[in-house]
């Protein structure tokens, strides 16, 4: 229904303008995550279709052959420090018939990870580009602290959010 509405009140030009932004930045993203490396290997593994005919999603997982310590979720809650919501899965399922954590798919091991960042239509491109820029920040973190936990920055956060800390403002 949102996207009938926005096609009826912006018109066939107006609509396809504003789907073209949203593929715009969801490329400058993706292409800014394809040249992160870390010890000369990409630091993400794109999951989704690229640029043609897709959804303005850019879907992605930290690369499994750079045995990080850390994985996809912890780096979902470093860059929500910075005010940006990237939603974090994991690639597993409790089976109902076992009880038993499985991976989602075969070519998965159980606790492989996965993050999607959805391009709406108020992103603009420099914000798009303030989002790299905390994607890079949050590695080079979690790349310096490997064992600062998932409980700690839980208790980090909640300090951040009762107002007992206090960030720089972007």
């Amino acid at each position: 229904y949102v996207q009938f509405y926005k096609f009826n009140r912006l018109g066939l030009a107006g609509y396809r303008d504003l789907e073209q932004n949203m593929m715009t930045n969801a490329k400058v993203i993706r292409d800014g995550m394809k040249r992160m490396t870390k010890d000369g290997k990409p630091r993400f593994v794109m999951l989704d279709n690229g640029d043609d005919r897709c959804l303005p999603v850019v879907t992605a997982m930290l690369n499994p052959d750079l045995n990080l310590g850390y994985d996809d979720i912890r780096l979902q809650y470093v860059i929500a420090e910075s005010h940006w919501y990237v939603s974090a899965y994991a690639m597993s399922f409790t089976n109902p018939e076992t009880e038993n954590k499985e991976p989602l798919f075969r070519d998965a091991p159980e606790g492989q990870t996965m993050f999607r960042i959805v391009v709406k239509s108020n992103l603009t491109a420099k914000l798009a580009l303030h989002l790299l820029d905390t994607l890079e920040h949050a590695c080079q973190f979690l790349d310096e602290h490997e064992n600062f936990t998932t409980q700690k920055l839980k208790k980090r956060l909640d300090a951040t959010a009762n107002g007992q800390v206090h960030h720089k403002p972007c």
